[in-house]
């Protein structure tokens, strides 16, 4: 079982394909205001978090420092984030993210059967006591998920990152 990427909007389902992700930029200067950077992803993980952003990065939330290590991570991975956005990874507010967009289409029918079917596995457990269950479930994902296959992703996604800086 993989990352969950499907939401109900608007009283319809919806598969999630894409998020864009807003990373604030924290600069100790009073001329430059509101600085950020906006990436679109289609890792699961990040969309997986998109939807249960409230149970998964709500401050009161046990471990939500966690999800954010693993956000941070993902952008440092991401040869969509430019050279000059993980240069300064040290002023990324990686707390104050926010999702501002996402593309969906219409699951299949049998990913609305298999939605369906989670949310009442769920919705069992929270009645049966276990009030962590998305949570766990997330531990899961992460502690199971198969290895990456790049001998070192910071390096690959690094050496793209240079060479789209170059070809600009």
């Amino acid at each position: 079982m993989g990352f969950e990427n499907i939401l109900i909007l608007n009283n319809k389902l919806t598969l999630v394909t894409e998020v864009e992700i807003k990373i604030p930029i924290i600069l100790e200067c009073d001329s430059y205001e509101n600085q950020s950077f906006i990436i679109a992803s289609k890792d699961r993980e990040l969309i997986h978090i998109f939807i249960f952003a409230k149970v998964l990065t709500d401050f009161l939330s046990k471990d939500y420092h966690i999800v954010y290590e693993r956000i941070f991570e993902k952008l440092l991975r991401s040869s969509k984030v430019s050279i000059n956005n993980k240069s300064i990874f040290h002023q990324w507010n990686i707390y104050g993210l926010s999702y501002k967009n996402f593309t969906g289409i219409k699951p299949s029918s049998s990913e609305q059967e298999l939605y369906y079917a989670r949310s009442f596995e769920r919705l069992n457990g929270r009645l049966n006591g276990n009030k962590d269950i998305i949570w766990k479930e997330y531990l899961d994902h992460i502690y199971y998920q198969a290895p990456n296959p790049h001998p070192n992703p910071h390096i690959e996604s690094f050496n793209v990152s240079v060479k789209n800086f170059e070809n600009k």
